[in-house]
């Protein structure tokens, strides 16, 4: 048997479903209409407006330089000790040699009185033993001439004596005695001879030895004297005291951080870009900076391998003479050009390109403003490039856009 089917007519659909959909269509149409084809009325005080012109353009961006020394030296303490007196201020400038703090410790001038105390004995030992080794080789020496002269004058008589007992003047037991005591002065001054050579040797390397022993004391003693000027602390070279803050009687340790003594001269900057311009961004770049309403151009001197935190480093150097001051940390604003100048058509910067990404803009004529699409290039901190979309003398609003954006068509009003 067949069953029948009841088809549901739209007309059963409730009333409140219906309502809420016509509700949510006439919305739609209503935005529809409204972003693209309605108008807004903005009062002319509102807009910030710029001309369209040419000029001699350069892509550029500006960067936080910060002043860095061109040298510097840490300062530390080589010994431990007790600020005694204080002859220098951090902010001052120092030549070479000068006084900046003197310590004191009492431990450690006893400490070197003792070694060098040692030292001096040693040095005294050392010396008297060079005496002794000159007076050995003196006394060698003496006895050689002693033999030398004693044989010449046996030798004389030995001689004498010879033609005596050749002639029978003399005996031989006379001429033997003579003869004996001439062949031992002879034997003798072999000897002496020999040993003197030998003990030569000896005493010229025992000589080196000592010769070098006492350099060494010598140069130890020196080292230890100058252990007490190290707690005179000194400026290691010229420049400017910075980080220096101690007071009488406070306690220094070894190793400790006096202060740094430092030198812009000539001045150097550094600065952090954005890994955007890592590659537009090479050594002999240049720029410039404004320090005291005078412009100054500067060059990039090193560029850092590397990036950290989205930002890689670079180096600059002015290149010509400088004569201003310059503080050590000191912040300045530096314009790097990227490019050669040109002429092109420009536009003010203005907020317009954060809603827009320079892809369009409103353009002037008359009381009215009506959206155009433009296309925008290079930009520096003052304006962009024109590529196109735009002529000279064409007058834009380069004012915030926030609420304008769902519109094609601005009326001015300029009552």
């Amino acid at each position: 048997m067949d069953k029948t089917i009841n088809h549901k007519s739209v007309f059963n659909v409730k009333p409140w479903v219906i309502i809420t959909i016509l509700v949510i269509l006439a919305v739609i149409g209503l935005a529809y209409g409204v972003g693209n084809s309605s108008s807004l009325e903005v009062n002319a005080r509102e807009i910030d407006t710029a001309t369209v012109f040419e000029t001699n353009f350069e892509e550029a961006i500006t960067v936080t330089a910060q002043v860095i020394p061109s040298q510097q030296t840490f300062i530390d303490a080589s010994e431990s000790g007790t600020v005694q007196s204080i002859f220098a201020k951090s902010g001052e400038d120092l030549k070479r040699g000068d006084t900046i703090v003197a310590l004191s410790n009492s431990d450690l001038q006893l400490e070197v009185l003792q070694r060098e105390s040692q030292l001096m004995e040693q040095l005294n030992t050392q010396r008297q033993t060079r005496i002794l080794l000159n007076q050995n080789d003196l006394s060698q020496k003496q006895q050689i001439e002693e033999v030398n002269y004693q044989l010449s004058v046996q030798q004389k008589r030995y001689e004498r004596n010879k033609t005596l007992f050749c002639k029978g003047v003399i005996s031989a037991q006379d001429f033997e005695e003579i003869t004996k005591r001439y062949n031992y002065l002879k034997k003798r001054k072999e000897i002496l001879q020999k040993v003197y050579r030998t003990d030569s040797l000896a005493r010229s390397t025992q000589l080196m030895q000592l010769n070098n022993s006492e350099v060494r004391l010598t140069q130890n003693l020196k080292a230890v004297q100058n252990i007490l000027n190290k707690l005179c602390i000194t400026a290691p070279m010229d420049g400017k005291l910075s980080e220096f803050n101690f007071s009488p009687g406070e306690l220094v340790n070894e190793g400790q951080r006096i202060g740094i003594v430092y030198t812009i001269n000539p001045p150097k900057l550094e600065a952090f870009v954005d890994e955007l311009y890592i590659n537009d961004i090479q050594q002999g770049l240049s720029g410039k900076v404004s320090i005291n309403g005078h412009t100054h151009q500067v060059n990039v001197s090193k560029k850092y391998p590397g990036v950290e935190e989205g930002n890689f480093k670079i180096e600059l150097l002015f290149d010509k003479s400088f004569d201003q001051e310059l503080y050590n940390g000191q912040t300045l604003r530096v314009q790097l050009n990227l490019s050669a100048p040109k002429q092109v058509l420009v536009i003010p910067k203005g907020r317009f390109y954060s809603n827009t990404g320079g892809q369009w803009i409103f353009v002037l004529n008359g009381n009215t403003a009506e959206k155009r699409e433009i296309n925008l290039g290079q930009q520096n901190d003052q304006y962009y490039e024109v590529k196109s979309g735009l002529s000279k003398g064409d007058e834009v609003i380069i004012s915030n856009y926030d609420n304008y954006q769902n519109y094609n068509t601005l009326k001015i009003n300029k009552s």
